[in-house]
């Protein structure tokens, strides 16, 4: 089976409440616009997919057509994992996030529609997830202009069946002088089960905690910690080598500005792991040795004795001043390359969590490699953060409530 053609209509789903025009007029949002693309092929099965495409259709269907399609021409559409890499491969240069892969992910919509229809099963079943009766899904509210809309919109959304709304702070009424008890008045009006709170300042989920009367999950506080990332890459650790006590992991990169290390630090230390934190002396301080941990600024010198390495971002969006000469040299002494993993162990295990900057923090070819549990720690991730919500909510399951380890009279 060949590709034959391919097609792009753009669509524009106009907004009747919610969100607010920008004074600018190429950011003036009055709808959702999409690209519905449709794929066929010489033995008469056609794909249709669509690609979310913010307020940029045209610049979404001209990806599609002039530089996406020109590779598709051609191709067995059955192969759709080889068709996505190649795309992202040879369109990485045009930028691995926007516009770029809202073109590549409508494309791979569309060929798993012509698996399915080729298999004559429905794609639920092809992708192995037939017995899965309820997707959860949430409701986004971003740009609500005072608080009593935030509440009106938070209750429809749960009276329509959502268990999950997400609001953005940076658009509540917080940004416009509202006081911070007043905001969590607001959000306990609601009535939620748990709150998921992400901010860019530490101990937030913290103080929310005292107001709260309900469980608070720290999805991320500030430069301080992110638990459930913590957790996940443990998770991730275990799931390959087993028991961690006694492995020696090494986490390099921007330990000062990374919420990532601490929470990796303080899980993999209480599971009895040795702990080596490696980079630059303007990211890594000595003083993390208070900790227990070793602190080394020379990744050559430690690689043969790490089981892991925890390959951590360079967070440029916290710096305040360049913590080294350029990024070419940080990348000489620090990047997990292919001459490293050469001399490291043979069963090292690879991390890094995403987004990974490639040619910074690792070359291509390690991030692909065997070694690598970089995509595991994306499905590993939604697996432990569904524990999380379990184990603090007590959900409900089969009609019947989950009762906490504790009310089972387990300890």
């Amino acid at each position: 089976m060949k590709i034959t053609n391919l097609e792009v209509y753009e669509l524009k789903i106009p907004f009747s409440i919610g969100i607010k025009s920008s004074s600018a007029d190429f950011l003036k949002q009055d709808g959702m616009d999409f690209c519905v693309i449709k794929i066929e092929t010489d033995n008469g099965i056609t794909g249709w997919g669509d690609a979310f495409s913010f307020n940029c259709r045209r610049a979404v269907s001209e990806v599609i057509l002039n530089m996406v399609k020109p590779h598709l021409i051609g191709k067995n559409p059955l192969d759709v994992q080889n068709i996505n890499f190649e795309l992202q491969k040879k369109l990485h240069l045009f930028g691995r996030y926007g516009i770029t892969m809202f073109a590549i992910s409508g494309v791979d919509i569309a060929l798993w529609d012509i698996v399915a229809k080729n298999s004559n099963l429905p794609l639920c079943n092809v992708l192995g997830s037939a017995g899965v009766k309820k997707i959860p899904a949430y409701a986004s509210l971003w740009r609500y202009e005072n608080k009593e809309a935030v509440k009106d919109r938070c209750l429809s959304a749960k009276n329509l069946g959502y268990n999950s709304v997400n609001i953005n702070f940076e658009k509540s009424s917080l940004s416009k002088g509202e006081t911070f008890n007043d905001t969590m008045d607001t959000l306990m009006s609601m009535k939620p089960d748990a709150l998921v709170i992400r901010d860019k300042n530490n101990f937030s989920p913290m103080n929310i905690a005292k107001k709260s009367n309900v469980p608070v999950i720290n999805a991320g506080d500030g430069p301080h910690a992110h638990p459930t990332q913590g957790l996940l890459d443990i998770f991730s650790i275990r799931e390959r080598l087993g028991d961690l006590k006694g492995l020696t992991v090494g986490l390099v990169g921007d330990i000062a500005h990374s919420r990532t290390a601490r929470s990796n630090l303080w899980g993999l230390t209480k599971l009895g792991a040795k702990v080596i934190l490696c980079g630059p002396p303007t990211l890594v301080s000595d003083g993390w040795q208070e900790f227990g941990v070793e602190v080394s600024h020379d990744l050559d010198a430690i690689l043969p004795r790490c089981d892991v390495l925890n390959l951590l971002r360079i967070q440029f969006e916290r710096q305040k001043t360049r913590p080294f000469p350029s990024v070419r040299e940080y990348a000489h002494l620090y990047a997990m390359n292919r001459d490293r993993l050469r001399r490291a162990k043979d069963d090292l295990v690879i991390l890094a969590p995403g987004p990974i900057n490639r040619g910074v923090e690792v070359t291509a070819d390690v991030a692909d490699c065997p070694q690598s549990l970089i995509l595991d720690q994306v499905t590993n991730g939604l697996a432990v953060r569904m524990a999380v919500l379990w184990l603090i909510c007590g959900v409900q399951r089969d009609g019947q409530a989950r009762d906490s380890l504790e009310h089972k009279g387990q300890k």
